[in-house]
């Protein structure tokens, strides 16, 4: 078995298709997955990032891959990473082997720790947990993944708490977009797009807070679209100073029309209270709606110890899907 690095777009189509092959096997309640996102993420890779692709081939067949990416700028001594193995070649030593060969070029970045995701079912650890307990890792952060089906959902009842919601936050409005935050906008954007890393919950997840600046949200914007992801968005300004208090976000990939990301929500500490993200879920689904009349899916991540948000998407119907939790070990 050879373990090799790819960058090219062709070789890059390899992680898709080992993604595409784990599918029906680790997720099959998810949508496949798309080729854009898949491949768009190495041949477009983000700016403020260092990625690097490696797969393991036995004779030229690819056995498995793993993603490891690091931030330029914040979290530097992090290597975080995706790693799949083909089903048909697993309990092999592949997994191993790839998991050995990505710590030594974490560390050849000067990276001290890894960092990776893992779901679970919701009653018992999958494969991925106890692989990652066998390797040394250890979960930091504890989430639940939850879906809404929007078949299952009455429409009166997001109509009943949005005129709650809008009757508790008199002196905001909401402002909504595709994709770009508007020019006049975007300063607050990238600086509410910051504070979430610093206000979030990470638990024993030690996290260094990330900075944005409209250069810097412009360019994540922009390595969203090459990715094929259609996003809409919902802020609030405050009528009295005209900032940008709130936001959030669902995007859906190119390939798919039924089926969403709940992505970043964040309300400033100050202006909590008055329901704003409650209200600002709701309208930006309305917003998503309008202009992707086929959607039904939205699956979110919630740190268990969110019980702010955890709340707010229970009431809008969220239900619990997998559990999920990311891992860390020390190099």
């Amino acid at each position: 078995m050879d373990i090799e690095r790819v960058d090219t777009q062709n070789s890059a189509a390899v992680w898709y298709e080992l993604l595409r092959a784990a599918h029906p096997v680790d997720t099959p309640e998810d949508p496949p997955p798309c080729r854009d996102d898949a491949v768009g993420q190495l041949v477009h890779p983000r700016s403020d990032r260092e990625s690097l692709l490696f797969v393991a081939r036995a004779e030229g067949t690819p056995l498995g891959a793993y993603l490891l990416w690091r931030s330029l700028l914040e979290n530097t001594d992090t290597a975080c990473f995706e790693l799949v193995v083909h089903p048909a070649h697993r309990r092999r030593g592949v997994g191993r082997a790839l998991i050995e060969h990505l710590a030594g070029q974490a560390k050849a970045l000067g990276c001290t720790r890894l960092v990776a995701e893992v779901e679970d079912p919701l009653g018992e650890d999958g494969p991925g947990s106890r692989f990652a307990a066998a390797l040394g890792f250890t979960p930091v952060l504890r989430e639940r993944r939850r879906r809404l089906d929007l078949a299952a959902v009455d429409p009166g009842e997001h109509e009943r708490l949005l005129a709650a919601a809008r009757e508790r936050s008199a002196g905001y409005t909401t402002v909504c977009w595709r994709d770009y935050a508007p020019e006049e906008h975007a300063a607050d954007y990238a600086y509410l797009f910051g504070r979430l890393s610093a206000d979030a919950p990470m638990d024993d997840l030690a996290w260094e807070p990330e900075r944005y600046d409209i250069e810097r949200i412009r360019t994540l914007e922009r390595h969203i679209l090459l990715r094929g992801f259609r996003s809409y968005a919902a802020a609030a300004r405050h009528d009295a100073t005209g900032r940008l208090v709130g936001v959030t976000r669902i995007s859906l990939p190119g390939c798919h029309r039924h089926f969403a990301y709940q992505e970043e929500t964040l309300v400033l500490p100050e202006h909590r209270g008055r329901r704003l993200g409650l209200r600002l879920k709701i309208e930006n689904l309305l917003w998503a709606r309008r202009h992707e009349p086929e959607l039904r899916l939205i699956d979110t991540w919630n740190a268990d110890s969110n019980d702010w948000m955890v709340a707010i998407n229970e009431r809008l119907g969220f239900r619990e899907l997998r559990r999920s939790a990311e891992w860390e070990k020390r190099l």
